[in-house]
């Protein structure tokens, strides 16, 4: 298994504080989250990345971006927001790209999901397809659980759009921890899995702790990805570079002993 490191939009890291504490860390993959927009221009100097030689993945931009919107107008605004950003995860060679399907607002009736669920499966197929026309391997992501409703946050509703967009999975621990047990989505979704992002927390909410410093039990799901063979990528996420290299330490000595 290999370990990476992603940024955040809250870290007090410009690019190249970022990438070079990475190296440091002595980790080879970044998943550069796109909604931070300090990227963008350090992503375009091809010396710099060059000089760094990171395995790249892309975390497409999901903070002001919903696809789970049931305006036709915004959703194809996202669309091409979406668009260039794997058109840029091409220029650098990224190798992954990380959607996520959107979720329907609280304030909209529940019975506006499916409709808004299909259209997105629509908008995600075309994401798709444009990814593996370029060679970037495309993944969806599971959601968290939280007030607005999640178009692929609990395991049926993330499985049944993985079948019906055709594409492999991203799977986020912590996100599948706040609807049910993770080692349930490893089951059922096996080598559709190739990328996972690792944080904790203790199963009420989203919360990016460090690892250790909630409830989810990562000997159990490292002894899972094991018993499949699993061998892709292990993405720490954090919201601050001190938890991250916590999880990053943790994660390793986890990983040591098993």
């Amino acid at each position: 298994m290999e370990i990476g490191l992603s940024n955040h939009p809250l870290f007090n890291l410009n690019p190249m504080e970022f990438f070079k504490l990475a190296k440091k860390l002595e980790v080879n993959r970044i998943e550069i989250k796109l909604d931070d927009l300090r990227f963008k221009n350090f992503l375009l100097n091809k010396k710099k990345l060059d000089d760094f030689n990171f395995k790249l993945s892309f975390h497409l931009p999901v903070i002001d971006v919903n696809l789970g919107t049931p305006h036709k107008d915004l959703r194809r605004s996202f669309e091409k927001i979406l668009f260039n950003s794997i058109f840029l995860a091409k220029k650098v060679n990224a190798e992954i790209i990380v959607c996520h399907a959107g979720r329907l607002n609280r304030v909209y009736p529940e019975t506006l999901l499916s409709k808004v669920k299909n259209e997105a499966i629509e908008s995600l197929k075309k994401l798709f397809k444009t990814s593996e026309s370029l060679g970037i391997t495309f993944t969806l992501e599971n959601d968290r659980k939280a007030a607005s409703l999640s178009l692929a946050g609990d395991l049926n509703s993330f499985q049944e759009m993985l079948n019906k967009i055709g594409c492999k999975a991203t799977l986020d621990i912590g996100h599948a921890n706040t609807f049910s047990n993770p080692i349930e989505f490893i089951k059922n979704l096996n080598h559709k899995i190739i990328n996972i992002h690792i944080h904790d927390n203790k199963g009420d909410k989203d919360e990016h702790l460090p690892i250790g410093k909630g409830k989810i039990n990562f000997k159990e799901i490292l002894n899972s990805l094991r018993e499949i063979d699993w061998n892709n990528s292990l993405i720490i996420e954090a919201h601050n570079p001190n938890d991250m290299i916590k999880s990053l330490n943790n994660l390793r000595n986890l990983i040591k002993i098993l």
